[in-house]
C-alpha cells in the first residue's frame, strides 16, 4: 500500500483567506504578506486597500513599505529595528 504523500502547505495556507480573518504570511526576513481573500472580490479588494490605509496611516517605527495587489497587503519592515513577531502582532 503507497504511503500518503507528506503535507507540505506552509503554515497558515490551510484555511481560506477572508476580510474577517485575514491569512498573514512570513516573506523573507523582512516582510509579511497579509490576504484577504483566495480570488478576487469586491470585499476582498476593499479589506486590503482599507488596511493598508491604516498601515500607512500609523507611520510605525520599523515599517519601510507597504504595497497593495488586488486583495493582498505587503508590509515590508526594518529588521534592525523590528523583528517578524512584533510586526505580526503589529497588524493583527
Amino acid at each position: 500500500m503507497p504511503s500518503e504523500a507528506p503535507d507540505t502547505t506552509p503554515p497558515g495556507f490551510d484555511r481560506p483567506a477572508t476580510p474577517e480573518a485575514p491569512r498573514i504570511a512570513t516573506l523573507g526576513l523582512d516582510g509579511l504578506l497579509v490576504t484577504f481573500g483566495d480570488q478576487l472580490d469586491d470585499l476582498a479588494n476593499r479589506a486590503a486597500l482599507a488596511f493598508r490605509g491604516r498601515i500607512d496611516a500609523q507611520d510605525w517605527p520599523g515599517i519601510v513599505e507597504t504595497s497593495c495587489s488586488l486583495t493582498s497587503v505587503y508590509v515590508a519592515f526594518d529588521p534592525a529595528q523590528i523583528d517578524h513577531a512584533t510586526d505580526r502582532k503589529s497588524v493583527v
